[in-house]
């Protein structure tokens, strides 16, 4: 019997029509090496994702909600993903200009162009397509991809003495657009941010770890710094989401502030390398806490 090619659909493999971003920025802390493991552990929700504290954002690019809150008070990182959104091509053919120009110096020329466009950048108002490239720039081209501020609120990382840098994939700039586009992008604290979440929403807190010595702290992403202060009151904003039926999830540090702070709350213990340090014996696994009221 034959059979018309019309009677049986022809599948063919096609590619995911919103394709995975992958984090755009290095951040100290990241995402990346976790997200699946954190995803395992969300729980289904119905309403809006919110994540303060976003920098490199990849458990908003893993999850890809449909409606999400996405907030940081580091104004050059919410510029960025602003221009990602609305302006991802303009921002490639900027980055591609600074990819060329630094590449094809020599060495002693890389670091003063580096030097050079960190000072620019520090005195630009951190808002715009330039201050968007130059973000990206400076955190590819700096050393360990770290992002810290001084006291009076200029990024101050050395040049990282890279031979080329690459500062992003159109392919991944416009992934990262199509996700932004369900996405509202501010420049707020995260108390601030969560204020309207409601019953139905998960809200994932990702702040700077409570240290686990001295010499581990790393707290400077902006100028106000992180201290056990403000630990104490993002664990008040967690309690104070718990009792109003939102879902909440935090990662912090596997210590005994966090244990203390969040004690009632589930905590899942995850694996992680973390490689802020100049030394190689500083990078080494640890094991961290997700801590959820799920």
């Amino acid at each position: 019997m034959n059979v018309s090619a019309s009677v049986y659909p022809l599948y063919v493999i096609q590619k995911d029509p919103q394709p995975q971003a992958q984090p755009l920025v290095k951040w100290a802390g990241g995402k990346r090496q976790l997200q699946l493991r954190i995803l395992e552990i969300f729980p289904d929700f119905s309403g809006t994702y919110f994540e303060p504290f976003l920098g490199g954002a990849a458990i908003f690019f893993a999850l890809k909600p449909e409606q999400a809150v996405l907030s940081d008070i580091n104004a050059g990182l919410i510029n960025l993903y602003l221009n990602v959104k609305k302006n991802y091509i303009e921002l490639h053919n900027a980055c591609l200009k600074l990819e060329s120009e630094f590449n094809n110096l020599d060495s002693d020329a890389k670091s003063e162009m580096f030097y050079r466009l960190r000072n620019a950048y520090n005195e630009s108002e951190r808002k715009g397509l330039d201050a968007a490239a130059l973000f990206l720039f400076l955190n590819k081209a700096g050393f360990n991809g770290i992002y810290r501020e001084n006291a009076s609120g200029g990024f101050n990382v050395p040049f990282g003495k890279k031979n080329s840098i690459n500062l992003a994939s159109l392919e991944n700039l416009e992934a990262a657009s199509q996700a932004l586009q369900s996405a509202e992008l501010n420049l707020v604290g995260y108390s601030q941010s969560v204020s309207s979440a409601q019953t139905g929403d998960l809200v994932y807190f990702d702040p700077p770890y409570v240290p686990l010595s001295i010499t581990s702290a790393f707290t400077s992403y902006t100028k106000e710094g992180f201290g056990l202060t403000q630990q104490e009151e993002l664990a008040n904003t967690f309690k104070e989401l718990d009792s109003r039926g939102v879902k909440v999830a935090l990662s912090n540090s596997k210590t005994d502030v966090i244990q203390d702070l969040y004690k009632g709350f589930n905590f899942h213990e995850l694996s992680a390398t973390r490689q802020i340090s100049a030394k190689t014996s500083g990078r080494s696994g640890v094991i961290e806490y997700l801590v959820t009221n799920f």
